[in-house]
């Protein structure tokens, strides 16, 4: 019983051995996985990874925003040199601050590098703008790049996206507008439609004639009475010879 004993003893005494070492080593193996999860989950993204949607749109935009911002310096860098036509139109631009409708408001300066033509400000876009004085007297302040239009009359402005074909501002109000509508309201109303000179006043009859006076009746001839020659007379013809006296 004792040799069984001891025999069992020493067979059973590697197993246990082996349990406690397993029994040791387990803590050690769940702290290394959860530290290798860890660290994953700190790890940045890789670099092929596919962007999103939102990522994609913004740099759409700022492509779109650079091609834009270079095309209006190539434009402005290739500007032609203003001819007296220009020049003439430019000074009758209206320069300075614009109040539109809906509390918009618009900028309308002198080109700070190129002689007659205009710097055309609003919704945080600026554009080169050449100034031209149509057949009707209105001022076209048209966007060199073909995109933008503003038209000046006597009593307003507006703003126009001809690619779109719809107004960006109407009702545009600059102090020479104001100016123009209160000249317009306090000058006199004009005679007749205002086409052509007034008409003469008709002469007064003279002083002389008595109010009086009756007016000479005439009297109507008849159709059938012949009309009398107003000719002086001709001569009577000359007494023919008379015959010699027979002897």
């Amino acid at each position: 019983m004792k040799r069984f004993l001891r025999t069992l003893r020493a067979a059973s005494m590697p197993m246990v051995l082996a349990l406690s070492l397993l029994l040791l080593t387990v803590p050690e193996f769940a702290r290394a996985a959860n530290t290798a999860k860890a660290a994953q989950k700190k790890a940045p993204a890789p670099a092929n990874a596919s962007p999103s949607a939102a990522e994609r749109a913004r740099a759409a935009t700022r492509k779109a925003t650079a091609a834009a911002g270079a095309a209006a310096a190539a434009a402005a860098t290739a500007l032609a040199m203003a001819d007296e036509a220009q020049k003439h139109a430019f000074s009758l631009t209206h320069i300075g601050e614009y109040e539109c409708e809906f509390k918009r408001a618009i900028r309308v300066l002198a080109h700070p590098k190129h002689e007659g033509y205009i710097d055309l400000q609003f919704d945080k876009r600026s554009i080169t703008a050449r100034p031209v004085l149509s057949s009707t007297g209105a001022i076209r302040l048209e966007d060199v790049t073909g995109r933008y239009l503003m038209v000046q009359i006597a009593f307003k402005s507006m703003l126009m996206d001809t690619r779109v074909g719809q107004r960006v501002a109407d009702e545009c109000l600059h102090d020479a507008h104001h100016e123009a509508k209160r000249a317009a309201a306090n000058a006199p109303p004009a005679q007749g439609l205002g086409i052509g000179a007034p008409a003469a006043a008709p002469a007064s009859a003279p002083a002389s004639a008595p109010a009086s006076a009756p007016s000479p009746q005439l009297t109507a001839m008849p159709s059938s009475a012949p009309l009398e020659s107003t000719r002086p007379p001709a001569d009577p013809p000359a007494p023919a010879p008379e015959p010699p006296a027979a002897r």
